[in-house]
Order: C-alpha cells, then sequence, then structure tokens
C-alpha cells in the first residue's frame, strides 16, 4: 500500500485500516440533522397544546436545576431536594396569585366605573368626583339625610359633598350601606362621573385641550359633515331593512346554537388548561431528575473524534442560556416591582397591573410601550380633568424611567456582557420564530437565536476567517 494512503488511515478496531468518513457522508449527517430538527419544531407546532406545559416545566427545572444541586447535597437525595424546591417555588407562585389578583380585580372594578361612571340618579349631576368618604362611612348603615349633612358640615366638609349627600336615598332594606345609597358601585368612598361624561364635558369647554381640538376640527367642517353622515344613514328605515333583507331575525336559533357551542369550547379550554397547569409540576419534577445524566447520555451519540468539541459548545450554550434565562427573569422581576410599587403609590388607574406588566414584558425590546401608551393616555386625561397636577403625571414618566434605568444597570451585572442578545438580533427572532411557530415559537425564540448565535461564533466564523486568509 501506498505511504500517503497508509498515513490517511486509521487503525480499526483489529488493527485494519478503516476509511475515515468522507465529505459527502458528513454533509449527509449535516443534512440528516436539519432535517430532523426541522421535523421536531414542526411537530411541536403541531402539538403545541402539548409542548407548551412540557416547555413550561423544562423552564423551571432549568432556573431550579443549580439550587436542586446544592440542597441534594445538604439532604442526601435529589428527588427529595426537587420535590422541596418545586414545593415552594409553586406555593410561592400560588401565594402571588393569591395576593395580587384580589388587587389587580380591585383595581379592574375602579377602572370600569371610573370610564363609565357611578351614583344613582339624583347623585349623578352633582358628582364631580367627590370624595364623601372622608366625611362619612361608605360602610354606613343607619343615617337620616338631614343629620348625615349637617354632621359633614360640622365636619369641615366641601359645598360638592354636602349637595352629593343631601340627595342620598333614605336608609332601607334595599339601601344597606350609605354607598348604595349615593350609588357608589364599588363601595370606595369616592363617586366617578366617568371618563365618557367628562369627556362630553371637556368637548364643550373650549379652554380644555380636548374643546380646542374639536374646535378646529368644527372650524374645519369635519364635525358637522360626520354627523351629517351618521344622520343620512343611520335612520330606523335603514335599520329594519337591514334586519329584514339579511335574514337576521331567522337566524336567531343559530345564534344560540352557536353561543351554546361556544360555551362548551370555553369550558373545553379551561379544562384543557387546568390539565397542562397541573402537569407542569409534573414534568419539572422529573426533568430536575433527568438534567444530570443528560450530558452522560446525549455525548454517547456524538461521534468520537469531535465529542470533546462538541461537548465543550454544548457547554457554552448551556451556560449562555442559564445566564440570560435566569438574569432577565430576575432583573425583569425587579423592575416590575419597582414600576407597579411606583405607580400604585402614585394612585395610576391600575397600576399595580400595569407596573407589573411594563416589567414582565420588558424581555422582549419595547413590548412594555404597549402598557406605557395607554397609561400616559389615561394619566394625561386625569391631568386635564384636574384630578392631578402636572408633577403628578410628571411622577408617572419618572418611575418608568427609574425601572428602565434600573434594567439597563443590572442587566449587565446580572445577566453578564457574555450571555447577552444584541437588540436587533432580539427582534428578528422573535418576529421569525413567531411567525413560523406562534407561541411556542415566541417561547423559544431567544434561546434558540442565543444558540444560533453561539453556533455561528464557533463553527462558521472560524471557517470564514480561515477561508479569508487563504484567498
Amino acid at each position: 500500500m501506498p505511504d500517503g494512503l497508509a498515513d490517511g488511515l486509521a487503525p480499526g478496531p483489529n488493527g485494519a485500516a478503516s476509511v475515515p468518513p468522507s465529505r459527502a457522508a458528513h454533509r449527509l449527517r449535516l443534512l440528516g440533522l436539519g432535517a430532523a430538527v426541522s421535523g421536531g419544531l414542526a411537530v411541536m407546532w403541531w402539538l403545541s397544546s402539548v409542548f407548551i406545559p412540557l416547555g413550561i416545566g423544562l423552564v423551571v427545572a432549568f432556573l431550579l436545576g443549580p439550587a436542586t444541586d446544592r440542597l441534594e447535597r445538604r439532604v442526601g437525595s435529589r428527588p427529595r431536594a426537587a420535590a422541596l424546591l418545586l414545593l415552594g417555588f409553586f406555593t410561592a407562585a400560588l401565594l402571588f396569585v393569591a395576593l395580587s389578583l384580589p388587587l389587580v380585580v380591585r383595581e379592574a372594578r375602579h377602572w370600569a366605573y371610573a370610564l363609565s361612571g357611578e351614583g344613582n340618579a339624583r347623585v349623578r349631576e352633582a358628582a364631580r368626583r367627590v370624595d364623601y368618604g372622608a366625611w362619612a362611612s361608605p360602610d354606613r348603615r343607619t343615617w337620616e339625610v338631614g343629620a348625615l349633612v349637617e354632621e359633614a358640615r360640622t365636619g369641615g366638609a366641601s359645598e360638592d359633598v354636602l349637595e352629593v349627600l343631601r340627595r342620598a336615598l333614605p336608609a332601607s332594606p334595599d339601601v344597606p350601606t350609605l354607598a348604595a345609597a349615593l350609588g357608589d358601585s364599588d363601595g370606595d368612598g369616592r363617586l366617578e362621573p366617568g371618563y365618557l361624561a367628562q369627556l362630553r364635558r371637556l368637548s364643550k369647554d373650549r379652554e380644555s385641550w380636548v374643546g380646542a381640538l374639536l374646535g378646529r376640527l368644527d372650524e374645519a367642517g369635519l364635525v358637522g359633515r360626520g354627523t351629517e353622515l351618521i344622520e343620512r344613514n343611520v335612520t330606523p328605515e335603514r335599520l329594519r331593512a337591514l334586519v329584514t333583507e339579511s335574514g337576521a331575525l331567522g337566524s336567531v336559533g343559530d345564534a344560540g346554537l352557536r353561543f351554546v357551542r361556544g360555551v362548551s369550547g370555553a369550558l373545553g379550554e379551561v379544562l384543557a388548561f387546568t390539565v397542562s397547569a397541573l402537569l407542569v409540576p409534573v414534568y419539572a419534577f422529573f426533568f430536575l431528575l433527568g438534567l444530570p445524566t443528560a450530558r452522560e447520555r446525549f455525548a454517547v451519540y456524538l461521534p468520537a473524534s469531535r465529542r470533546e468539541r462538541m461537548l465543550a459548545i454544548a457547554a457554552r450554550v448551556n451556560a449562555a442560556l442559564a445566564a440570560f434565562v435566569r438574569g432577565r427573569l430576575v432583573v425583569s422581576g425587579l423592575v416590575a416591582l419597582a414600576t407597579a410599587l411606583g405607580w400604585a403609590f402614585l394612585g395610576v388607574r391600575l397600576g399595580f397591573l400595569a407596573g407589573f406588566l411594563v416589567g414582565i414584558l420588558g424581555i422582549v425590546p419595547f413590548a412594555n410601550l404597549a402598557v406605557l401608551l395607554p397609561v400616559l393616555a389615561i394619566s394625561g386625561l386625569e391631568v386635564t380633568l384636574g384630578d392631578h397636577g402636572t408633577a403628578w403625571l410628571i411622577g408617572v414618566v419618572v418611575v418608568y424611567i427609574v425601572g428602565q434605568v434600573l434594567d439597563s444597570v443590572l442587566t449587565p451585572i446580572i445577566v453578564g456582557s457574555g450571555a447577552q442578545i444584541h437588540i436587533v438580533t432580539t427582534i428578528v427572532a422573535l418576529l421569525v420564530f413567531g411567525s413560523l411557530l406562534g407561541f411556542v415559537g415566541l417561547l423559544l425564540a431567544i434561546p434558540l437565536a442565543a444558540t444560533l448565535k453561539i453556533l455561528t461564533e464557533e463553527l462558521l466564523l472560524p471557517r470564514l476567517k480561515a477561508w479569508a486568509r487563504q484567498s
């Protein structure tokens, strides 16, 4: 055998020379691997209802992995350590939901009444965001209107409060509390005239920005044209014709049937969500048990000649993903807490929920603007209505800015520069994987982008540099 050929052969298991795999075989393996990955992603998209709780369980196990390793060394059993950590993790999550949900529901009720208004028919015209609770308890169950007004006057109540209390309904079994007598639906001691009514009032006031804007539109003839168009097209005759010609009356039965089917489908979705939520801790438990041995099991299937190199790349991917996922969750949680507490302290409508969403959505660049813009619009309206001053609105903006500065300062410290992904890469990854895989793609977008980044740095860029030096 020629020496040149003999040098290119490696001894086989029995001392015989074995031919190394050709470039074609190597490419074929790469194509097979790519096809397998693509097929796996397609199956995950097709069975997203199954893989979403599975993915959440994997993320929980990924987050709790280091803590499980440390606790295992203390208790001497990995199943016991995993069970204790998962019990603590999900107990803390349930406590957070139990404590925050009533607050969110209460804020949502206040917001609904702030939008539509409240107060009985006698009170409604006199209510201008009257805080009668400072002079009379909303839970009061016995009162006489004249004595109530005199009591409030003695206490120093303003004339607006006295005017509202004069219109209170008499106490009766149907009106068990003073809040019910005044039409204070959420019982917070404050009567909301409603944003819609306030906007109608402002639209007639040319000194306000709402009235000034409508005035300019009216001068341009747009308001008159719009009103004329509505009056000409929305008439009783046209509405009756629309109902009869479209067969709307005959389709009431079909609409009822669709409603029943919709309710059944909603119940099915609730049941599926409940089952998925119960499966998440089960998946997380078994992932925590299996993660330590996954590396050894995975290494067996790697080519021996490239095993160490591939394991080193996998270790770098794992370290980057761990730093990014855990770090971003910690930073987003701190930003959410700071923004939620700041806005709740200032009295921003739905401030706690909005601040929490600002922090959590900060994981995706610019996503929290979807919350910030409505908050600023509502806050600006309240300043216009005179409920707050300009300094309060500045405070709302400052709380948001402080949260974003906190994000910028903590991210390099907690996440680390090596695990960060460029903002353009993050946006492109979210758009691409979200459009391909839907919600599952959004969950996997950043981990996949981080993995592709490391693979490019480890495998593609060195070859391009070598090719550039040789050419």
